[in-house]
């Protein structure tokens, strides 16, 4: 909860000569305030979605008829050449 208000006091240490330091002290503490607010009232209110229904009748996913189990050959290969498909070329 305060890393954004020590976040926005160290940026406006670094872009301005102004800030002085009980103005840095009320910004951090209005920040953390804040976060404290909005924090803890999302905590306490804990609002309730409501839930989808997870029937699964009429589904296409469920059919039955094998498109979804496809598979698909696998080959292994022994080294770099023969994945490279190179020959061998005599040297006179």
């Amino acid at each position: 909860m305060s890393a954004g208000p020590i976040l926005g006091m160290y940026i406006l240490g670094i872009f301005t000569t102004r800030a002085n330091e009980p103005g840095t002290l009320v910004g951090l503490l209005t920040g953390v305030l804040c976060f404290a607010w909005a924090g803890f009232g999302a905590y306490i209110t804990k609002h309730k979605f409501p839930t989808l229904s997870q029937d699964i009748s009429g589904c296409y996913a469920n059919s039955t008829l094998g498109v979804f189990n496809a598979t698909t050959p696998v080959t292994f290969s022994e080294g770099v050449t023969e994945i490279l498909n190179v020959t061998d070329v005599k040297k006179e």
